[in-house]
């Protein structure tokens, strides 16, 4: 499982991108230029995608690992 920084940003002010990336396989969910983490990631919950925090530190999870590999409640 990949430890370290999972939500990022890239660019400044209406091009600013934020992508949540999964901790344990290489899914991304991308939100739209401009648009704030708040409201990217509502839309990735809607989809599916979870968060919780695992020994200390906080783990994202995307859909698709969670229904192939179901391991913990986060």
């Amino acid at each position: 499982m990949a430890v370290g920084m999972t939500i990022y940003s890239d660019g400044y002010g209406d091009d600013r991108t934020v992508t949540i990336a999964c901790d344990t396989c290489d899914e991304t969910w991308e939100g739209a230029p401009g648009e704030d983490f708040a409201d990217v990631w509502a839309a990735a919950k809607r989809q599916g995608w979870k968060a919780g925090k695992v020994a200390g530190e906080w783990q994202h999870e995307c859909p698709k690992w969670q229904h192939e590999f179901p391991r913990r409640q986060m």
